[in-house]
């Protein structure tokens, strides 16, 4: 009974280390998706969780169905970034250019205090 007992908590530690893992690299983003945007200003559908975008020229950028969530987006420069260019794309948690965090549920737009 207590070999038992042994195995089944190995069995939840080590489900409990993997959980761990899997939360934390929910927000790391894929850096050929970060240079993409830097060479091309073309990333549409990226994954740019976490990324540090500060002081970035994202004039013209193509970030629809992005996911932006919890970059650092501090002093970058918007020029030309409408709406379209951002439609659908994931922005809870970043920080925007004056340093405010957005709101959870912020999509499209940076909803903040």
């Amino acid at each position: 009974m207590k070999t038992k007992t042994v195995a089944v908590n190995i069995l939840v530690t080590a489900g409990a280390v993997m959980v761990v893992f899997a939360v934390g690299s929910a927000h790391a983003f894929n850096e050929g998706d970060v240079a993409k945007l830097k060479d091309k200003k073309e990333c549409k559908g990226c994954d740019l969780s976490g990324a540090n975008l500060c002081n970035a020229n994202l004039d013209s950028a193509n970030l629809m169905m992005a996911n932006l969530e919890k970059a650092d987006l501090r002093n970058f420069k918007p020029g030309k970034l409408t709406y379209d260019q951002l439609y659908g794309t994931k922005l809870s948690g970043a920080k925007w250019r004056d340093g405010q965090e957005c709101k959870q549920g912020s999509v499209s737009q940076c909803i903040r205090d």
